[in-house]
């Protein structure tokens, strides 16, 4: 028997959160970001469900290797390439490219290698990638001769929707628009990007010609302040108790001893730990749902198992598990560890078996 732990993946949902994103944004092309095997969901699997999108987004050259082995739908590579040999891949496999230093521009005019697309990445405030304001110009005009599509595109710092971040958004996105403008007016032709997940779901005025959602695809309401977009819920992680001990009043659980008991107590025993994407720091934070009853996790996290605090002696082994789903939210578990849910989604291993519902 295989051990009971699987993630349960709704593609239905994906396709549904979709739709509501188009939505909200009907005149913008929706490239969907796949990247990290699609947010750990299994990136072939939901291609197939996201098969209105416009295009695709990844983050690296060898997650578009994988991807062209099985779709040809335009793919955006959102950290361009890294030297010559990753170019050649590149051209050879028609994707679109984020150009965001010098150097690939550089590699650009030495091979004269064309492409469908080329992004030509605004730095309006994150700091890590892409061309600062007074280069932005001149860039685009040095990547004209090699594609005869160019988006300028930028990569929003914090889209939460909360006051200091609706500031910071308004600022970077004033930028933005305010160099779009003097570029189209010195008759410039390019496309927009701008919106992530959380600049569609948290404001109504950050529309581009292509946006870039993520996180939302995959169920997550994560900081989104709004509650018009009825986002569903794609994963559901399960798994069984394979074994119940009665512990004493005094006893600790596991590694160190982080846990212990205030009485006599009933614990079980889940088969996943920290080697399948369940964070350290869950232990003594974190909850499970049995029969829809909280069951909190006790102790360390260790690399194979969790135990739990069992609610009442009704449960038996055996009993089915919920570790996150649509009664137990990934953004709830999130915020109670410290963390974000994206680390949830993308932290789960291939261990961890997949079974697709639709």
């Amino acid at each position: 028997m295989p051990r009971p732990t699987t993630a349960i993946i709704d593609l239905s949902s994906i396709e549904h959160n979709f739709n509501v994103i188009k939505k909200h944004c009907p005149k913008s092309q929706i490239y969907s970001v796949v990247k990290s095997n699609a947010y750990g969901h299994g990136v072939k699997k939901v291609v197939g469900a996201l098969k209105k999108s416009d295009g695709f987004c990844v983050a690296t050259i060898e997650e578009a290797d994988e991807f062209r082995e099985f779709s040809k739908k335009p793919l955006l590579c959102l950290q361009g390439f890294y030297d010559q040999q990753d170019l050649k891949l590149a051209h050879s496999h028609k994707l679109e490219l984020v150009i965001h230093n010098e150097e690939q521009i550089g590699l650009l005019e030495k091979l004269k290698l064309s492409f469908p697309s080329l992004w030509l990445k605004f730095d309006t405030g994150m700091n890590r990638l892409g061309f600062m304001q007074n280069e932005i110009e001149n860039m685009m005009h040095r990547l004209k001769p090699y594609s005869k599509k160019i988006v300028l595109m930028t990569h929003l710092k914090s889209s939460s929707g909360k006051k200091m971040s609706r500031k910071v958004t308004n600022k970077q996105f004033n930028l933005f628009t305010k160099t779009t403008s003097n570029l189209k007016q010195k008759q410039h032709n390019f496309l927009t990007s701008v919106s992530n997940s959380g600049g569609i779901l948290n404001f109504d005025d950050l529309f581009s010609d292509i946006e870039r959602p993520g996180l939302s695809l995959y169920g997550s309401h994560f900081h989104n302040k709004s509650k018009n977009f009825r986002l569903k819920n794609v994963t559901t992680l399960v798994s069984k108790i394979i074994a119940i001990k009665d512990i004493k009043k005094g006893e600790t659980v596991g590694y160190d001893g982080l846990w212990q008991a205030k009485k006599n107590t009933s614990i079980g025993i889940i088969p996943i730990g920290y080697s399948d994407g369940i964070p350290l720091n869950y232990g003594n934070k974190g909850h499970v749902l049995i029969n829809k009853a909280k069951a909190k996790v006790i102790g360390r996290v260790a690399m194979d198992l969790i135990a739990v605090e069992l609610p009442n002696k009704k449960v038996k082994l055996g009993e089915d598990i919920i570790l996150w789903g649509k009664d137990l939210k990934v953004d709830e578990l999130a915020l109670l560890t410290d963390n974000i849910p994206y680390s949830f989604m993308t932290s789960l291993s291939k261990r961890v078996k997949r079974k697709y519902i639709k």
